[in-house]
């Protein structure tokens, strides 16, 4: 009895219960606020009440149609941020390994950085569908942010642990799996569960503009041109909580990658 006292006190003491409580917390009180606000301004088409969200959110628990645009939404996103992290993650190592690349790709970056999104997604919507777009206007604002991820991560490896490896001779594959990587990863890992919402935000923005077919974004664009206001705000709440569980998996795949490498 005491021993699995003790197993469930861990377990409600480890970090990951602990900020899931919390954000459980914060949630409720968005609830609250949502509630309050809804009864000030009195007008369900504004604000609409959130008992009669969550039964609309429920009722689209049971449709083929949501499942699958949630299911292509989150395609999109995967896309997304998997082919900008390979690009951007690239180009990264490419600029640590040979400098002159890091000052040739710097004012590159700088460009897609300060590009204005919508205007880039009415662009390529010329060049391709609302299907492709909205995966390609999210990968052009995540690669720089990938690139930046892991060029600072290289970048802060021990200068000193290189050099000596560099002294004693040490194999550059060796050099890798043994400094570069344990160095690198954990904050790379960190950075990349954490922007999943982000792409995830980011992809359904771009089919809300594109009007999307078959996809989170379109059916909030619907719901919003024919004034379905409790299932526009059920479809944002879908998407909130979507974004929180792509983030809460890649942090806790990234914990047990690194356990799992700890045990080894």
């Amino acid at each position: 009895m005491k021993e699995q006292n003790k197993k469930i006190e861990y377990f409600l003491q480890s970090p990951f219960i602990k900020k899931g409580l919390w954000t459980l917390l914060s949630l409720l009180f968005l609830l609250i606020v949502w509630s309050v606000v809804c009864l000030i301004v009195g007008n369900e088409y504004l604000v609409p009440d959130l008992i009669q969200t969550l039964k609309v959110a429920m009722n689209l628990l049971g449709e083929t149609s949501f499942w699958r645009a949630v299911l292509s939404t989150i395609t999109r996103s995967l896309i997304a941020f998997a082919s900008s992290f390979i690009i951007g993650g690239g180009f990264a190592v490419l600029a640590y390994v040979f400098p002159r690349f890091e000052k040739f790709f710097s004012p590159i970056i700088s460009f897609f950085r300060s590009l204005p999104t919508m205007a880039v997604l009415l662009i390529i919507l010329l060049w391709s569908n609302s299907s492709i777009a909205p995966i390609i206007v999210a990968g052009l604002v995540l690669t720089p942010m990938c690139y930046a991820s892991v060029y600072s991560s290289l970048v802060r490896v021990d200068k000193e642990l290189i050099e000596m490896s560099v002294v004693y001779r040490v194999p550059m594959i060796k050099r890798i799996k043994r400094l570069y990587l344990p160095s690198a990863l954990p904050s790379v890992c960190g950075y990349g569960a954490r922007n999943l919402s982000f792409a995830l935000k980011l992809v359904v923005s771009a089919e809300i503009m594109s009007n999307t077919f078959q996809s989170i974004g379109g059916e909030m664009q619907f719901s919003a041109l024919y004034d379905k206001t409790p299932l526009l705000f059920a479809l944002t709440l879908f998407v909130f909580l979507s974004g929180y569980l792509l983030e809460c998996l890649g942090l806790l795949g990234c914990k047990l990658f690194f356990s799992g490498g700890e045990k080894e």
